[in-house]
This record gives structure tokens, C-alpha cells and sequence, in this order.
């Protein structure tokens, strides 16, 4: 297995914790951040059993390399990548199949070829989604290769 990455910033951290909880090693905040965003967060973080460190700005900074990390930052093992439609298909079915019946949903898969701006990603995820109004529950898993034109 790979060394530990470093992931950073509220939504980052919070969709590795939710989608891969079994992979997120430890999580460091900064406990002069008391706002309702970080009590939000440390709940989720207390729910999952993951072990929690404080540290604080100038730690997390050297941790993330300086940039906007926003009080939050983990070191999770790297996830195994799909390479192929029916490695990805066979993982849909496995994680479903672990769910309660209650619980499966239908998958949204969305294909894109030629997307260079991947500010377009979330207007395409809006479009395909059949519901069209609640986008924040979705776990969204994306390879982007972007190229400046």
C-alpha cells in the first residue's frame, strides 16, 4: 500500500469521510475554529471513529503546503482507481449489493468527452440528475484531464 496522502478544506475531507471512511487515517483541525460549519463536521467525524488531532494554522499549513486548507485537513490511504467500464460497473453492483435494500439507489453514471472547463461538470451533473433540485447528497467520483485551449 501507498504512503498516506494529505487531503484538505471542509468538502474534501467530508466526501473521503463519507464515501471511504475505512481509508481517512487521522483528521487534524484547528480548534480555534468553533463556527457552526466545524461542530457540523466534528459530529460526522465522532459518528465515523476516526482519530482526531488538533493543530493549528500554521501546522495545517505546513501540512497542505500553504494553501486554503479552512481549519481541516486528513491523511487517508490512497483509493483503489477504476481502469476500465466494467471494473466500474462491477463496483457499482458490490457497493449496492453491500447496502440495505432499503438503501439502493440507481446509480447516476454521466460520460463527458471534451469538457475543458470543469466549472461546466456541476451545470452537466444538474441536467442528467432526474430530481434536478437536490445535488448534495451525490457522491461524485471524477477523473478530469483538462487541457487550456
Amino acid at each position: 500500500m501507498s504512503s498516506p496522502k494529505i487531503l484538505f478544506g471542509f468538502h474534501a475531507v467530508g466526501v473521503r469521510l463519507k464515501t471511504a471512511p475505512q481509508s481517512v487515517v487521522e483528521i487534524y483541525v484547528d480548534p480555534g475554529r468553533r463556527d457552526a460549519r466545524m461542530r457540523q463536521f466534528m459530529e460526522k467525524v465522532a459518528e465515523a471513529g476516526v482519530r482526531l488531532i488538533e493543530a493549528d494554522g500554521v501546522r495545517l499549513a505546513r501540512l497542505c503546503g500553504g494553501h486554503g486548507h479552512q481549519g481541516v485537513a486528513a491523511r487517508v490511504q490512497e483509493l483503489a482507481q477504476v481502469h476500465s467500464l466494467d471494473d466500474l460497473l462491477d463496483a457499482l453492483e458490490a457497493a449496492q449489493a453491500a447496502k440495505p435494500v432499503a438503501e439502493r439507489v440507481a446509480p447516476l453514471i454521466l460520460v463527458l468527452d471534451g469538457v475543458t472547463d470543469p466549472h461546466n461538470l456541476g451545470a452537466c451533473l444538474f441536467r442528467s440528475s432526474p430530481s434536478r433540485h437536490r445535488l448534495d447528497n451525490l457522491d461524485v467520483s471524477c477523473s478530469l484531464q483538462c487541457t487550456a485551449q
